[in-house]
């Protein structure tokens, strides 16, 4: 035996009836697509999407600076590394010089970047056995740099870099 259920529109009163148009369904407001009549409705609806933009805006700002504050670390850190390293190879290269004239140079070819101030923020030591240097004797050269304003995101103030080298 077969039983029929009536759809709920055929117990409705005619000015219900008038706002299903054609098919029955098409309104419910069940249905996630569903226009909304209400005007109070749409306004909560499009200041929703308001504000679920500017979460994404704000978090997309968010990643970009930090993006970018860490692209500026890593070149800092990469030339701080370097100058550390040819600090190392002109001593190793020269036994003759003295520290100061080795610390000169090393101010003359640093990256623009971390020789800004005339190289206030660098801390350049160098530990080797007096001058001159016999061949064989091992240099070691450091370089501190202070970063001119803090970052955000926890970046460190400075940053270090060392080389040792053996004087030739």
């Amino acid at each position: 035996m077969m039983v029929i259920t009536p759809h709920p529109n055929d117990f409705a009163t005619p000015d219900a009836l008038k706002t299903t148009r054609s098919h029955p369904r098409r309104f419910d407001r069940e249905h996630p697509r569903a226009p909304v009549r209400n005007s109070l409705w749409r306004g909560f609806r499009r200041g929703q999407a308001m504000v679920e933009t500017s979460y994404l805006i704000l978090t997309a700002v968010f990643i970009l600076v930090a993006l970018i504050q860490g692209a500026i670390l890593w070149s800092r850190s990469m030339a701080v590394v370097d100058l550390a390293y040819q600090g190392a190879r002109y001593a190793a290269v020269n036994p003759s010089y003295d520290s100061n004239t080795v610390i000169a140079y090393m101010l003359q070819i640093a990256a623009p970047e971390i020789s800004q101030n005339s190289g206030n923020q660098l801390s350049i030591t160098i530990s080797d056995s007096g001058t001159p240097r016999a061949a064989g004797t091992p240099i070691t050269v450091t370089v501190v740099y202070t970063l001119p304003t803090p970052l955000a995101f926890g970046f460190p103030g400075r940053l270090n870099g060392s080389n040792t080298t053996m004087s030739e």
